[in-house]
């Protein structure tokens, strides 16, 4: 019967005072900022990068959609997997390595299998991150951490769209989706390294 206030903040102290819960929560938010935009910059590859216009733009985004698809139907074949922290890590590095080769690539069927790739490691990433929380935290504040997890997922993909654009402006759209991509694979390297119980987590 706390005030909101009081609730947020105890919802903060619990999260702060638990390596395993924030490593998780900011291994979701650096792709979410540097990472998953990529869809808001699609159609600049389909148009400049791709040279298929509006309907090279449709094929990708249906094929990022079956790549998200088909993850979404696999996670539910990951309940009885030990490891659940390390797949988190692993899909994790997948997306951002699977994501920079997006960026690079010239051909369109490249660049097509790579973006069922991308949809669906990003997929994979989250929703294997949200399996996990609900496992790990405690009743009482199971709500309150999983707000901060949503706030996270989909509050921080507007301000990486918009960050990613402006650079893409000065230093072209594909490099800045290439370096979101490195950046990506090298803070999971590091929170491997420096969060070790991450890849212990069930």
């Amino acid at each position: 019967r706390r005030s909101v206030v009081g609730q947020l903040s105890d919802g903060m102290g619990y999260i702060r005072a638990r390596r395993s819960v924030w490593g998780l929560l900011l291994l979701i938010a650096i792709p979410s900022v540097l990472a998953r935009p990529y869809i808001q910059l699609m159609p600049f590859f389909a148009r400049n990068v791709l040279h298929r216009g509006a309907t090279g733009y449709g094929i990708l985004m249906a094929a990022s959609g079956v790549g998200a698809l088909a993850a979404a139907l696999a996670t539910a074949s990951l309940g009885n997997y030990r490891r659940r922290g390390l797949l988190v890590l692993a899909f994790t590095a997948t997306l951002g390595l699977s994501l920079a080769a997006f960026a690079s690539s010239t051909v369109f069927w490249v660049s097509l299998a790579l973006v069922v790739v991308v949809g669906a490691s990003s997929t994979l990433m989250m929703s294997l991150t949200n399996t996990v929380l609900q496992g790990l935290v405690s009743d009482e504040m199971r709500g309150r951490v999983l707000s901060v997890y949503t706030l996270i997922a989909g509050g921080l993909m507007p301000l990486g769209s918009m960050l990613l654009g402006t650079a893409g402006d000065v230093a072209g759209v594909p490099l800045v989706v290439a370096v979101g991509g490195g950046v990506t694979i090298a803070a999971t390297l590091l929170c491997a390294r420096m969060l070790p119980e991450l890849r212990r987590m069930n």
